[in-house]
């Protein structure tokens, strides 16, 4: 049997996927009369019906300073799976969803998309301890070409426990670590993100295709991080690793 190695033996949650929580995320439902998407707010903005991702229209951020955003409950301490399609009208610029809680406050954000063609990002966001709602804003500043949007979600996680996980096949050496350590599967390794007790990625790295992966949190402060891999089948594990 493939063992999954931890530091401790505890019940955890992360990802695989389940309901999407935003609404009208392919921008398929506008009012034109009030120049409004259902569920969304924002400013400088139009709904593109001949050029799309998916589906028949789409969201058009307007050249210049504009933005679309609207405001999610969550759950704190879990897991979501974030994702969202962009393209770039006449020159390529870099557009990524941002994380607020309801002060306003950056709680994080998405890699950028920066392609005149159609782009997807697919990545995850941990909801940090006493936040029960987020905002989620996919924003642009001056002197900015237009861009496309489309199937934007934010997807609840299903839970693992550690007695599932102990099934993987993932090594974490040394656990505990100075900070460097190894991720060694039975099969590749195509990406790994790492979380600290916030909820925030302190590190990641996308596009491998490796058996040993190093990982260096050298730089990191000592304590208890969460470390997610997604293997070149699809399938994922996650570990605990203590830095001390």
């Amino acid at each position: 049997m493939k063992k999954f190695l931890l530091f401790t033996a505890i019940a955890m949650a992360f990802s695989l996927g389940l309901n999407a929580q935003v609404t009208n995320g392919g921008f398929e439902t506008f009012d034109a009369d009030l120049i409004a998407f259902d569920g969304w707010d924002g400013y400088n903005f139009m709904q593109e019906t001949t050029d799309v991702n998916s589906g028949v229209k789409s969201g058009r951020l307007k050249g210049g300073n504009s933005a679309l955003s609207q405001v999610i409950t969550v759950e704190a301490g879990e897991t979501y799976d974030v994702s969202f399609s962009a393209k770039w009208i006449d020159s390529a610029g870099n557009i990524k969803m941002a994380f607020k809680d309801e002060s306003n406050n950056k709680l994080g954000n998405t890699s950028v998309i920066s392609t005149t063609t159609w782009s997807t990002i697919n990545e995850q966001f941990v909801v940090p301890a006493g936040i029960t709602s987020v905002k989620i804003t996919l924003w642009k500043g001056n002197g900015t070409s237009a861009c496309l949007l489309d199937d934007v979600s934010f997807t609840k996680a299903t839970t693992t426990s550690i007695n599932d996980a102990e099934q993987l096949d993932l090594l974490v050496s040394p656990n505990p670590s100075n900070g460097i350590f190894k991720l060694k599967g039975d099969k590749a390794i195509a990406a790994y993100s790492v979380y600290n007790s916030t909820g925030q990625v302190v590190k990641k790295e996308m596009g491998l295709d490796q058996m040993n992966v190093a990982v260096d949190l050298s730089t990191q402060t000592n304590g208890l991080y969460l470390v997610k891999v997604r293997f070149s089948d699809g399938d994922e594990s996650v570990s605990k690793v203590f830095v001390k």
